[in-house]
């Protein structure tokens, strides 16, 4: 079936649209696209991790205060990170359109419009390097490492930045696309995040 287009940005970026149809047979949904990739969706199968990339992170840790999601998509995993009640939830998406087409997914409840979400438009790497704020969460699930400049975030330099934002006893969760990537890509992946995080669990 035929795909609405709900929002459409063509920025310096990327090219950003929010569409709704059929996008898995048998199954409405919509879906946020960037650069004709559909980077991430809601009321699709398959999308329920996104909720628990901020739910598990913020229940692994004793006391979360604050928090930090790097590529906010959608919103839900935003959404659901807030729930788990930290004091301040940074936000942090290179495209800022993607930032502007949020009240076009209900999943995410109107997240950035929370007193205790503050939304920066910056590349998450940058963003790592220039604050002086400790988080006790940290959550990125950004679309895979073949896209143009997303490949630094699945670097040992990245997790390294990360690391150095910790405040002591910090938990750091990121999504692996292991499904739209080759076995020794997913293991490298995998591998990498081990060799700065060495106490890492794969779900």
């Amino acid at each position: 079936s035929a795909l609405r287009i709900l929002a459409f940005e063509e920025g310096s970026e990327a090219t950003a649209a929010v569409v709704e149809g059929e996008l898995v047979t048998g199954t409405f949904a919509r879906a946020l696209v960037i650069d004709g990739f559909i980077a991430t969706a809601e009321d699709m199968p398959g999308v329920g991790y996104m909720a628990w990339m901020g739910r598990l992170p913020m229940l692994l840790h004793p006391a979360p205060k604050r928090a930090l999601v790097i590529c906010f998509g959608t919103g839900q995993t935003a959404s659901a990170l807030l729930d788990e009640g930290p004091e301040r939830l940074d936000v942090v998406e290179l495209n800022p359109a993607v930032l502007a087409m949020a009240p076009h997914f209900a999943s995410n409840h109107g997240v950035l419009d929370d007193p205790r979400v503050h939304a920066v438009r910056m590349d998450g790497r940058a963003w790592l390097r220039r604050t002086l704020r400790r988080y006790d969460v940290v959550t990125h699930a950004r679309i895979p490492p073949h896209f143009a400049g997303v490949n630094a975030l699945y670097s040992r330099e990245f997790y390294e930045i990360v690391a150095s934002r910790l405040a002591p006893g910090g938990v750091v969760a990121q999504w692996v696309p292991f499904h739209l990537l080759p076995p020794f890509h997913a293991a490298s992946i995998a591998a990498t995040f081990q060799s700065v995080f060495p106490d890492a669990i794969l779900w």
